[in-house]
């Protein structure tokens, strides 16, 4: 793979969009133009966010563009680019002929694009052509859900693969599948889909259980997503992503400690509580966030 970085811009560049029929004379149908400021060798300038200047000529209805976050920023003969690029709309009249859109930005060459508006029957303000229809051999077929007989199946074969000395009941309702349980040591597995081990381990999480779940539910909300039955009077302790904010459900019942466990400069912040055999435990999502990506929560219980 080759990466290059671009050059300074040099020039604006204008690329027209329309439906499979081209840009009809319906009086309701629209073409994108996207413009972007490029390089020397064509190549989009990702840094560039200057301001655009447009004209349009011909049979055509500006409708502009949109700047993310400004206030009024719509149907303007200008905008700005947003790393390097954005987009405006036209909308047709109910005549034929052709389109000119110019482009102008100080210091930058200019971009013209034209485009031709097809003539489309219509009578007494009804048109007999039809939008064009997708193939429907090209659609990817949806998966088909699992019934609930099955998901009851896949549920109890969960808790039957599941042999525990500290956890019983466990319940996991994220998408990534079962969760195991494992012995808390040294560069022991911290996740069921993941190579990361912990490192060297506090004294006092010796002889217990980790439940292991999927670091790629990381993000998946729920209320209800790991619950379970303490089978011992235990410590809980919870490792959760420093990186990230905490949910309400960890107030209360969880007492956050001022330590952290750390791995490979991963810092994971430790909650834990304390819970009576038979007890039952209810957690719920790591996060509601979809930013960038963090790590999963790990749960450890020691005997008392």
């Amino acid at each position: 793979m080759v990466q290059r970085t671009h050059g300074p811009a040099v020039a604006l560049r204008l690329t027209p969009l329309t439906g499979p029929s081209g840009f009809l004379a319906s009086g309701s149908d629209v073409a994108l133009f996207d413009v972007e400021a490029v390089d020397a060798d064509g190549n989009r300038c990702l840094t560039w966010e200057g301001r655009v200047d447009f004209e349009l000529s011909g049979p055509g209805i500006w409708r502009g563009g949109y700047n993310s976050g400004r206030i009024k920023s719509t149907n303007h003969t200008w905008l700005n680019l947003e790393a390097g690029i954005n987009r405006v709309s036209v909308r047709s009249t109910m005549k034929a002929g052709e389109i000119e859109l110019i482009a102008r930005s100080e210091g930058l060459q200019v971009a013209v694009q034209t485009l031709e508006v097809h003539a489309t029957e219509i009578e007494n303000g009804l048109s007999r052509q039809l939008p064009v229809i997708p193939v429907q051999e090209s659609l990817t077929p949806l998966p088909v859900p699992p019934t609930v007989e099955a998901q009851h199946a896949a549920a109890d074969m969960v808790k039957r693969q599941v042999s525990s000395s500290m956890f019983d009941q466990i319940s996991y309702s994220g998408p990534g599948g079962n969760v195991t349980v494992a012995k808390v040591r040294a560069n022991g597995p911290m996740f069921n889909d993941h190579h990361i081990v912990f490192a060297p381990i506090p004294d006092e999480w010796k002889g217990g259980e980790c439940i292991l779940l999927p670091n790629a539910d990381w993000n998946y909300p729920a209320v209800d997503l790991l619950q379970f039955e303490s089978k011992q009077n235990a410590t809980l302790y919870l490792l959760h992503d420093a990186r990230l904010p905490k949910e309400g459900w960890l107030e209360g019942a969880w007492e956050q400690t001022d330590q952290q466990f750390i791995v490979a400069q991963h810092h994971w912040d430790i909650y834990q509580r304390q819970v009576s055999q038979g007890e039952s435990v209810l957690l719920g999502s790591n996060t509601e966030e979809k930013g960038d990506k963090r790590w999963m929560m790990v749960l450890i219980s020691v005997p008392n």
